[in-house]
């Protein structure tokens, strides 16, 4: 009943610093992120008009659950309450007591209740972090969080196209807040299972992140490549990377990559295929582009990584 990933990223730490390493495992599955706020922050938070939309909708739905249930002459178990989908319930029981006890950092693996809205999910993460640190008494306290692994469906679920797929550009926007790092899971999802196995790897990832930046062993790459620049060459987009150590490669084999697609003036979808040119471009033909996009899709194609074997992050960018 520990968090997998939390496992992996606390002996991943270990080994590489020789040091016992101690974790305090917070979680509950299926929790939105105001479940894990205090009051304060719940009443202060922006969007509030989108947060009380949100939770009336999850009680309604209890409460339908309910109703179901008896309607049935309560035969089996009554529906249980679902604590982790209201405001502060889960940082009362959780949170609260062992505030403040000193700590180094914290990660977060979280979001798949909230992909509804990304654009307001980015304050709201920015709020919980400030929230936790002033709780903490640590103004430095680095976040290092997961953006959300490929997923498609599974059961009882309904998940609409592209909405992972905007809620992790949110995820990356969530990097302006200070002190923070993201280890992608987006190539590493299982197509119907929202809890992908290969947390290993989820926990390697977030660990690179706090050798780096917490731990001050700047050799270690611990992002993939991302976006710089787009550059329009007639009928060809020239599009340049930065964290591309080594050097860009195919995932695979050879130089032509896949995951590219792009919405066109006229309005239709396309996908692209893109040709690595050099140690950070990577060249596409087309013509006509309104919006180019990499691995943007609930459960996306991932092909390009850099010579340290992180995959590059999604987009969706304007092309002029």
């Amino acid at each position: 009943n520990y968090s997998a990933s939390g496992y992996f990223f606390g002996r991943e730490l270990e080994r590489e610093l020789n040091v016992a390493i101690g974790l305090i495992d917070i979680s509950y599955g299926g929790a939105t992120i105001f479940t894990f706020m205090d009051e304060i922050t719940v009443v202060n938070t922006l969007d509030t008009a989108t947060f009380n939309g949100t939770q009336r909708q999850r009680w309604e739905a209890y409460q339908t659950r309910i109703a179901n249930w008896e309607d049935q002459g309560r035969k089996g178990r009554r529906p249980p309450f679902p604590p982790q989908h209201f405001s502060s319930l889960c940082y009362n029981a959780m949170v609260h007591p062992i505030v403040p006890f000193a700590n180094r950092g914290a990660i977060w693996y979280q979001g798949e209740s909230d992909v509804a809205h990304p654009d307001a999910y980015v304050s709201w993460f920015g709020d919980y972090i400030a929230m936790m640190r002033a709780k903490f008494d640590n103004a430095e306290m680095p976040f290092y969080f997961v953006q959300l692994a490929g997923f498609v469906n599974q059961p009882n679920t309904n998940v609409p196209p592209e909405t992972w797929a905007k809620f992790r550009i949110a995820q990356e926007q969530c990097l302006k807040h200070p002190n923070t790092g993201m280890a992608t899971a987006m190539d590493i999802g299982m197509k119907e299972n929202i809890h992908p196995k290969n947390k290993q790897e989820v926990g390697r990832r977030l660990a690179l992140c706090a050798l780096k930046q917490t731990y001050g062993k700047k050799e270690i790459v611990c992002n993939g490549p991302q976006l710089k620049s787009i550059e329009k060459r007639g009928r060809t987009l020239l599009l340049t990377f930065d964290h591309w150590e080594g050097r860009l490669k195919n995932r695979e084999e050879g130089n032509y990559v896949q995951g590219f697609s792009a919405v066109l003036r006229n309005g239709d979808r396309i996908d692209l295929e893109g040709k690595i040119t050099s140690g950070n471009t990577v060249e596409i033909k087309a013509s006509d582009i309104q919006r180019l996009r990499y691995a943007f899709a609930n459960y996306p194609v991932c092909s390009l990584y850099n010579g340290e074997g992180l995959p590059a992050l999604p987009f969706d960018r304007n092309v002029k």
